[in-house]
């Protein structure tokens, strides 16, 4: 089995305005463990994840767990840093119609896979 590593976790709440929130002090010494313990680099946005390299072959994946308001832009934000396949936390398939055109450039060139608690299907 190959091992997969997690190399960039992006948190745009508490990286930005809940970063005095209640759970902040929790989140920020789990992102320093990792950080310092297994070379993580974390981000407040997705456009600031560096882009995925296609020369050497590596494939990213990435997993959107946000408010389904929000899923649209990262969805998009992650297909503009190369991801090769996504994988929707949240129920997404009423608002697919708000980003079609970018859902169909997508499933040509890659993989989704929308899941929930109870269920994952791909398109």
């Amino acid at each position: 089995m190959d091992i997969i590593p997690l190399d960039y976790v992006v948190e745009p709440y508490y990286m930005n305005i809940g970063k005095n929130s209640p759970g902040s002090a929790e989140f920020n010494a789990f992102k320093e463990d990792l950080e310092t313990n297994n070379g993580i680099k974390f981000f407040s946005r997705v456009q600031d994840v560096p882009s995925a390299s296609k020369e050497d072959g590596v494939k990213r994946l990435a997993i959107i767990s946000a408010r389904t308001a929000d899923n649209p832009e990262l969805f998009s934000s992650c297909l503009d840093i190369g991801c090769d396949a996504i994988f929707l936390v949240r129920r997404f398939i009423h608002i697919v119609s708000r980003i079609g055109s970018i859902l169909i450039y997508f499933y040509t060139f890659s993989s989704i896979l929308i899941g929930e608690t109870r269920s994952t299907f791909s398109l």
